[in-house]
């Protein structure tokens, strides 16, 4: 009886071991590199062998590809000496709301890397001028952020488990909703989770510029996950979270949202003749030339030629100051929950806060 089992537990053996090797790994193998919203769809065709599997995978590849391709490679040194100049970049922090990266600390000081630089590492020099852990503690009252020790891997895995879409590349994350919300983050970038009985999901600010500078990865009213930028065209923001909003600081300005962010509008306004600068109060938020002497925040994006586009912009009431050769307009703009006046329409998303 033994000499006939022996042959079928040998053949069941070489069949489970066939099996897997066509099934899971080597379908995992094939999808690796694709775009996250599309994997699942890819799987089934790869199971049902259709016959235009492999073209649609190498689409998926390429729209990872030329995504990646646009988005900024930014790498951060872990450690360099510091200067004496502590007061100076304790100022540059307050101003920026987070600690400031080495190039950040070059451009604002005016000087070079050789003449920064004197002992010590950058961290001790962050630590010396109180910005070692950064900026806007949240509320404890109310949300429930982490202890400050949520990494990017840990972000990362976790969204994962929600069905967001990650894509890596070289220290650099593109995050997708797989409904046309993204947010482009690195290895540098401040995480918060938050909860309350209606939101939950992450806080993300970025230190670079060139990044997504405040953004929301989360649910709100038991909706569905979604991703989406928070600060106005990316404008850079201090950041603080409350029991059920989140407070963003621009320069002296603040602007308050509910978790999750609640209605943004994206508006596009025409540029006035001779108009080479545009003033938004009370935001306190600039486009087009820079003026080192004023006081508002100055954003890298938003004015297109002839026409600029403010994107996220809350409910609220706006006033527009047109600046150039001699050029002085003032204009309003109103953004309410059932429309606006004074801009175009480009789009909105979320909902009205209740």
């Amino acid at each position: 009886m033994s000499s006939d089992s022996s042959p079928s537990r040998r053949r069941r053996s070489r069949s489970f071991g066939s099996k897997q090797n066509r099934g899971g790994d080597g379908r995992s193998q094939k999808l690796e590199g694709t775009f996250g919203p599309d994997r699942a769809k890819l799987r089934r065709l790869l199971r049902k062998r259709a016959p235009d599997v492999a073209d649609l995978i190498a689409a998926s590849k390429a729209r990872v590809a030329e995504r990646l391709a646009s988005t900024p490679k930014v790498s951060y040194p872990e450690e360099l000496p510091f200067s004496e100049r502590v007061g100076d970049i304790r100022e540059l922090g307050r101003h920026l709301g987070r600690p400031p990266t080495i190039r950040e600390a070059l451009e604002y000081l005016d000087t070079t890397l050789d003449e920064l630089l004197k002992r010590g590492l950058w961290s001790r020099l962050l630590a010396d001028a109180g910005l070692a852990e950064g900026f806007a503690a949240p509320d404890a009252a109310g949300s429930k952020p982490d202890d400050g020790k949520l990494t990017i891997a840990k972000l990362v895995d976790r969204l994962g488990r929600k069905g967001i879409g990650v894509t890596a590349s070289e220290g650099t994350y593109l995050v997708d909703d797989g409904a046309g919300g993204s947010l482009a983050f690195d290895d540098a970038a401040r995480v918060r989770r938050v909860a309350n009985p209606t939101a939950e999901g992450y806080v993300v600010q970025a230190r670079s510029k060139a990044l997504t500078s405040v953004g929301w990865i989360g649910r709100s009213d038991g909706d569905a996950w979604v991703v989406r930028g928070l600060s106005v065209n990316d404008c850079p923001a201090r950041i603080q979270i409350e029991a059920r909003q989140i407070a963003l600081q621009y320069g002296g300005q603040e602007v308050r949202l509910p978790l999750g962010g609640g209605l943004l509008t994206d508006v596009e306004l025409a540029v006035p003749e001779r108009a080479t600068r545009l003033e938004v109060d009370p935001l306190g938020l600039s486009f087009g030339e820079r003026d080192a002497a004023s006081g508002a925040t100055h954003c890298r994006t938003g004015w297109w030629g002839r026409r600029v586009v403010l994107r996220r912009l809350p409910v609220g009431r706006y006033t527009l100051r047109w600046i150039g050769e001699g050029v002085a307009q003032t204009a309003t703009l109103d953004v309410t929950n059932e429309g606006l006046t004074g801009g175009k329409l480009v789009r909105r998303t979320g909902r009205p806060a209740p």
